[in-house]
């Protein structure tokens, strides 16, 4: 399975949880119950030799059949460990498959809403060009576009005010659409 070299967006982490722990060697386990024995009995020397009275146990002292008893405590814990890992990596995978749909689903939403946005009614000077520059073009086809622009918003410009209020009234109406 690929690792996932990006941080984990905190819905997922809080979903999931943090994996699961690595599980402690033989020696780990043996040096785990020596430090037991230690707070039990309330021995008082310093760490570091009671590191080093340990590891000669384990090297020199203990036989081979403790040494197997720790290693098969050993082996049960990286198999449920191992269990563990691949629950924990399955529920996250899936957790991540989920939330980047959703996170698609919703880009597609803003983007689907940007672009009716982007749709902007035409104004009521454009609405006045669409119905003109037709007519225009039949009575003066030897006029350039220069010409009959600048015809057009000479017309737009004498346009009594109730007849441009309709064509603001249709722009209004087609921006409702």
């Amino acid at each position: 399975m690929e690792q996932i070299v990006k941080k984990l967006p905190n819905e997922i982490q809080f979903k999931i949880g943090p994996p699961p722990r690595a599980p402690l060697s033989a020696y780990k386990l043996f040096l785990q119950d020596q430090l037991h024995q230690r707070s039990k009995e309330s021995l008082k020397i310093p760490y570091h030799k009671f590191l080093t009275i340990t590891s000669n146990k384990w090297l020199y002292i203990l036989g081979e059949s403790d040494k197997e008893a720790y290693g098969c405590k050993a082996e049960e814990q990286k198999a449920k460990y191992d269990l563990e890992r691949k629950t924990y990596e399955e529920n996250r995978d899936k957790l991540i498959l989920e939330y980047e749909t959703s996170k698609m689903k919703q880009e597609s939403k803003e983007e689907g809403a940007e672009k009716k946005k982007k749709i902007k009614a035409p104004t009521a000077f454009k609405l006045f060009k669409r119905d003109h520059v037709i007519i225009l073009k039949e009575k003066n086809p030897e006029m350039d576009f220069k010409q009959r622009s600048n015809l057009l918003k000479e017309m737009w410009k004498t346009l009594p005010s109730a007849e441009k209020f309709l064509y603001v009234k249709r722009s209004r109406a087609e921006l409702r659409k």
